[in-house]
């Protein structure tokens, strides 16, 4: 229990900052390697499951690393060890004897090593994505995930809980949905791997997955009952949000992923209405309170619950597209379903947490991309299709996308990685803990890095990370709508906070300051939120200090 304790201290510390991080892999990350290589490879029933505790404790550890993009060369020096690993995960190459029996995965210390295994591999799986964000780069190839056959060892790994699931229905259900979560958020990981690095197979790989349980997603089928079974329990209105909850949410998210990347639209229309149900639920305004306070008292992460309902959103949009394609009269103009999914876009954005950056700029380019448009101006006589500002730098959504991205992430010191591996966060991480903020609080975020970095940081440093913390989005925001005239508050500091912007934007970015704030105003006149008269009044003089070149007011005294 010692080591086990240590292993947790350990992780926690990694998980503080990138620097915490790479200090502790030249001295602790090879050593745990002869840890894993003692885990028993052949078993019977007498056997001391607890040894899969360390190790599971030491697979999170190499899990923190890689969120950063650090250690994927572990893979590769103890490749042997992994890949005995596999061969026990999966259940393969087991000897004959008849007295040695599988992992059983009714046994919470294995489920809990198992889903640890299957973390781990999605998260190397995003680093071999794009090798030049690990740290050092290419540390892990693609070409080797695919020559060392993963995607045969999780398929092999669902085979087992398919049978499992056959012979228990009912007993340990819930206990097994955290299992079958973590497999389907890897091979919706794998999936998209695929796409980028070998489009060519990622048809096979599809196919594969269909071809082995040809019904486990059509009605009644066991995974897709799952899915629904877990719907179910969010859409009903619970006093509290327990457990159950949580880990039905999680199930939820990493289905809707997996289906997402399968881009089986026949799957995704069938769900629409429970899809839609579980949005609309968990979006509630109390039931959204009870989650919060549930996350906090638990010591859950409540980004669980904003990455299922953008990712439901993003389901939405795909099922949304789907009518209007098949829909003659439909594709001229806006749909009714398009306008409901925008404005669930506009209040989720109120409701994310740092952490969320990545969601939020998902969740702007759909609504500049859904406002921004000729047909949607038609009522205004000085705006048609024909004018130049649809033209001009790509039009609207292209000109503003850039600002709102910068704004996200003003500074290179702060960045917290987000919930779901993602390549591109991978060198832009510096840490795995959000700040706790309440969003009706100031923000010391210049004071806390200062604090937790130990460091003696310059008063124009300080200064500095204030004002790019002001003059940026904040999650969570202050106020409904703030993030909309953010890319006022860059451009206004471009010459002097903001100069690093200028390496951010795209080459082909040629936008003036009037394009941004024409079409900026485009998108307030078509606002799906409430802004006070505060925040109109300081809207419209940020618009007056650009027309009179006035740089130099702070944004916080307007």
């Amino acid at each position: 229990m010692v080591y086990i304790a240590l292993l947790r201290l350990l992780n926690a510390i990694a998980m503080t900052s990138r620097l915490a991080a790479r200090a502790l892999i030249p001295d602790l990350s090879d050593a745990f390697l002869k840890n894993l290589m003692t885990l028993p490879m052949e078993w019977n029933e007498r056997t001391d499951f607890s040894v899969f505790q360390v190790a599971t404790y030491i697979l999170d550890f190499y899990s923190t690393l890689g969120r950063y993009g650090l250690g994927a060369a572990i893979v590769s020096t103890g490749h042997e060890v992994f890949r005995n690993l596999s061969s026990l995960v999966a259940g393969t190459q087991l000897s004959p004897a008849p007295t040695l029996t599988p992992l059983p995965l009714d046994d919470a210390r294995v489920r809990d090593f198992i889903e640890a295994w299957l973390q781990l591999h999605e998260v190397w799986i995003a680093c071999a994505i794009n090798p030049h964000n690990t740290t050092p780069e290419h540390d892990l190839l693609w070409s080797h995930v695919v020559a060392w056959q993963w995607s045969d060892a999780l398929l092999d790994l669902r085979k087992r809980m398919m049978d499992a699931q056959g012979l228990n229905k009912n007993p340990g259900q819930q206990a097994r949905l955290g299992l079958w979560a973590s497999w389907w958020r890897v091979w919706s990981k794998w999936l998209e791997g695929c796409r980028i690095n070998q489009p060519d197979g990622v048809d096979s790989e599809i196919e594969r997955w269909i071809r082995q349980f040809p019904s486990s997603w059509t009605d009644g089928g066991t995974e897709r009952k799952l899915l629904e079974d877990s719907i179910s329990q969010l859409v009903l209105h619970h006093d509290t949000v327990t457990e159950g909850h949580q880990q039905c949410a999680r199930a939820c998210h990493a289905a809707l992923l997996l289906l997402i990347e399968t881009q089986k639209g026949d799957i995704l229309m069938s769900l629409a209405h429970p899809i839609s149900d579980v949005m609309g639920s968990v979006m509630e305004e109390t039931y959204w309170r009870q989650i919060r306070d549930s996350c906090s008292s638990k010591d859950h992460d409540i980004r669980q619950w904003t990455n299922l309902v953008v990712v439901a959103l993003r389901c939405l949009h795909r099922i949304d597209g789907t009518k209007a394609a098949k829909a003659t009269a439909a594709a001229a103009t806006t749909t009714l379903e398009t306008k409901a999914i925008l404005s669930q876009e506009y209040e989720l954005l109120d409701r994310l947490v740092p952490g969320d950056e990545m969601l939020a700029s998902e969740l702007i380019a759909s609504i500049l991309q859904t406002t921004l448009r000729p047909k949607e101006f038609t009522d205004l006589t000085t705006l048609n299709k024909e004018d130049e500002i649809w033209r001009a730098s790509g039009g609207p959504a292209k000109i503003l996308m850039p600002l709102y991205r910068y704004a996200l992430w003003p500074r290179e010191q702060r960045f917290v990685g987000p919930f779901v591996p993602h390549p591109t966060a991978l060198k832009m991480t510096t840490t795995l803990l959000p700040l706790s903020q309440s969003p009706h609080e100031p923000s010391s975020d210049a004071d806390t890095t200062n604090t937790r970095l130990g460091s003696q940081s310059s008063a124009s440093d300080a200064k500095e990370a204030s004002v790019a913390t002001a003059t940026g989005i904040e999650l969570p925001q202050r106020h409904k709508g703030d993030w909309i005239v953010a890319p006022l508050d860059v451009i206004l500091r471009s010459g002097s906070t903001h100069k690093r912007l200028f390496k951010t934007l795209p080459s082909d970015w040629n936008a003036s300051e009037t394009d941004v704030v024409r079409c900026l105003l485009m998108l307030l006149f078509r606002r799906r939120v409430k802004m006070c008269r505060a925040q109109m009044e300081s809207t419209c003089m940020k618009v007056f200090m650009l027309e009179h070149h006035d740089h130099t007011v702070n944004p916080n005294e307007v």
